[in-house]
């Protein structure tokens, strides 16, 4: 998985492997060893290729909501109308979003502008404030206890 996303986000953003490798610090050969699954980065370098794309370290390794982030990513529109529901559930005196310090549509409105890897983790952190996980055998998501 982290030598997938790893190819991906750095053609993504257009980058060569010796560009990112000099970024990060490292020689291009060892950079090529991590894309071809050949080798694992120290925590360091994983820390260094996080920044560098401007990722969570939790994208590469595939943890919390990025453990299933093809199939967040495939149901997004569907995601995004579930939490829509869920926000218009709740109490009203509570309107604004932990996490952007706004109300909750306008926390729908920016997760609509993310890119995917943005859209997932700032899902994560909204998910860890009202103990919601990602489930999908029961339709999305539900919370947790």
């Amino acid at each position: 998985m982290f030598n997938q996303r790893l190819k991906k986000i750095r053609l993504q953003k257009k980058a060569t492997q010796k560009e990112v490798a000099l970024a990060i610090g490292i020689s291009e050969r060892s950079y090529i060893h991590y894309e071809r699954g050949e080798k694992e980065p120290s925590l360091k370098n994983l820390r260094a290729l996080a920044d560098y794309f401007s990722v969570p370290s939790d994208y590469f390794t595939g943890n919390g909501l990025f453990a299933q982030y093809d199939l967040i990513i495939e149901n997004r529109e569907i995601l995004t109308k579930r939490l829509e529901v869920e926000f218009n559930a709740i109490d009203k005196s509570e309107t604004n979003s932990p996490i952007v310090g706004g109300s909750y549509s306008d926390f729908l409105e920016m997760l609509k502008k993310k890119d995917d890897i943005n859209f997932v983790n700032l899902l994560s952190l909204e998910f860890s404030q009202f103990n919601w996980s990602f489930d999908p055998n029961d339709q999305y998501f539900g919370y947790t206890s």
